[in-house]
């Protein structure tokens, strides 16, 4: 090969050189732009899903938030409508004992002290207000016509020309013991405060006195 052979060879490999190299930048220059483009996808991709998970957090929080009103207003509610039904059934009850012990002639005098003895009988059966399975008014009816419950009731009222007379020998009659009827009752409630107290002690009753 000749002079000029070789330097024709040399100037074409030196060129060949020289484009290998800017195609080298080219290539690096193009891959270093691929991967900054990656990079700024993947932190607008990093960015977009803490966005998306600040905002579903939020609203997650507002949720609960809310739930938690609601459960509070609901609890409120049914608070309030537990208090008003025991409200009412109380009112109920109280009306029924009272219409029972007035249609039954129970005692005025003694009408507080039998409302409260009524009321911690009373149970609730389906709904109803029972006392021992009664109803109130007939359990009051029953009740007052035994003898245990005869002392709460009104003396029966005495009728005839002989009325009268019947009142005095009741209320000149003396007790031999606790009374047991309503008109020995009235007997008792008659008599003066001492000699009430004397006969309650002449039969160790002390609750029979004034």
């Amino acid at each position: 090969m000749t002079t000029e052979e070789l330097e024709k060879r040399i100037e074409t490999l030196e060129a060949s050189l020289a484009k290998a190299e800017e195609d080298k930048k080219t290539a690096l220059g193009e891959k270093f732009k691929l991967a900054k483009d990656l990079k700024a996808a993947q932190d607008a991709a990093e960015e977009a899903v803490a966005d998306a998970k600040a905002e579903t957090g939020s609203e997650l929080d507002q949720a609960k938030r809310q739930i938690a009103k609601l459960e509070k207003d609901l609890k409120a509610a049914q608070t309030e409508a537990t208090t008003a039904s025991e409200s009412l059934r109380t009112i109920r009850v109280d009306n029924e004992i009272t219409r029972s012990l007035s249609e039954h002639k129970a005692r005025s005098e003694m009408s507080e002290a039998l409302t409260a003895l009524l009321k911690s009988k009373v149970a609730y059966e389906d709904g109803e207000a029972t006392i021992e399975g009664k109803s109130i008014g007939e359990y009051v009816g029953s009740y007052l016509g035994s003898a245990a419950g005869a002392h709460f009731k009104q003396a029966s009222d005495n009728s005839g020309s002989d009325a009268t007379d019947s009142v005095k020998k009741a209320n000149m009659a003396r007790l031999n013991g606790r009374p047991s009827t309503p008109a020995e009752w009235d007997i008792l409630d008659a008599m003066p405060a001492a000699e009430r107290n004397a006969f309650a002690d002449s039969i160790n009753a002390p609750d029979l006195k004034v």
